[in-house]
């Protein structure tokens, strides 16, 4: 009855024109537990390739709203700290990044940031202080996302995207499947630009056909 341990490390892929990392949800695994799927961060890198000022990409408005809830717990938060800063790493100065988190409340940690160098520190010093707590009010964080782009000004970004980070476990506010995914539609049809919704599950217990139907809810949105 001697159980081993067995390792799960990073790995790093080169090749002459990607580099391919991943990083498992889990360190280690005992030998005589069945490990049917687990979650890895999967970044893809092409070669940098050199463009002068008229090829550069046009800037993007993204409100990131985070589940803090309880059920976050563990290795969910922990791989959505990581995700959040590979996104925060990879943006441009010409970008601007909101953070929402929500437990039973909801709180803005972030409001619209230029992702200057200083703009960076600043997202990654606010998300340190996105940890666990209470319910999951996830209809009232992803409703407060869509705000902070409706209510942008003038010199907002013409690319403006939503990118949920959750387990989509929702138990406070709207809770039903077909209500979160109505609500989802019926607010983006307000808004009078157009805002994509990016849906990401966290844990192997989370709902991925909500959050599939959820971005494609939003009309051009992917989970």
């Amino acid at each position: 009855n001697k159980k081993e341990k067995f390792n799960f490390q990073k790995i790093k892929i080169m090749s002459k024109s990607l580099i391919f990392e991943s990083e498992p949800e889990f360190t280690t695994s005992v030998f005589n537990k069945d490990v049917e799927s687990f979650m890895c961060v999967a970044t893809i890198k092409a070669p940098q390739i050199e463009t002068d000022e008229s090829q550069k990409r046009a800037g993007i408005d993204i409100v990131a709203v985070l589940d803090r809830s309880g059920s976050m717990e563990g290795e969910k938060i922990s791989m959505l700290h990581q995700t959040v800063n590979l996104m925060i790493d990879h943006l441009k100065e010409c970008d601007r990044l909101s953070l929402v988190a929500y437990d039973s409340r909801v709180d803005i940690v972030l409001p619209l940031t230029r992702m200057t160098n200083e703009g960076k520190a600043i997202a990654k010093k606010s998300l340190i202080g996105i940890t666990p707590r209470g319910g999951t009010n996830l209809s009232g964080g992803l409703l407060r996302g869509f705000d902070i782009i409706e209510e942008r000004g003038v010199d907002r970004n013409d690319v403006a995207s939503i990118l949920l980070m959750t387990d989509g476990l929702a138990n406070e506010g709207i809770r039903g499947s077909d209500q979160l995914v109505l609500a989802t539609s019926n607010r983006i049809k307000e808004i009078p630009f157009p805002t994509t919704l990016y849906t990401f599950g966290f844990g192997t217990d989370h709902d991925g056909k909500l959050l599939t139907r959820m971005a494609e809810a939003s009309g051009t949105g992917t989970y």
